[in-house]
């Protein structure tokens, strides 16, 4: 799964921009760097927080147990790579719906 990294600035930037309205003052150009990065990192880490979860949901657990099962098998047929191209569709689609 990739991040969204368009989201990720979006929402970096808005913190930031929420951060320095709520400041009052007149900002050096110095302390706005320091204000963004601090949002930066904050929509970092709640991308990675997020993407946690989606990878904790019950869905996609059940699909991980499903293709290391199927991964498990010394031979495999062709109805079994079918099975696991499905899985593995299924499992980028619940992660991406999370």
């Amino acid at each position: 799964m990739t991040y969204d990294r368009s989201a990720i600035m979006n929402a970096a930037w808005a913190y930031a921009r929420a951060e320095i309205a709520a400041s009052r003052i007149n900002l050096s150009g110095r302390s706005r760097r320091f204000i963004f990065k601090h949002a930066l990192r904050r929509a970092w880490a709640e991308a990675r927080m997020a993407r946690a979860a989606a990878l904790q949901s019950p869905r996609v657990a059940a699909v991980n147990a499903r293709i290391f099962a199927l991964e498990g098998q010394n031979r495999w047929t062709q109805a079994d790579y079918r099975l696991r191209d499905q899985l593995t569709t299924e499992l980028q689609a619940a992660v991406h719906a999370a």
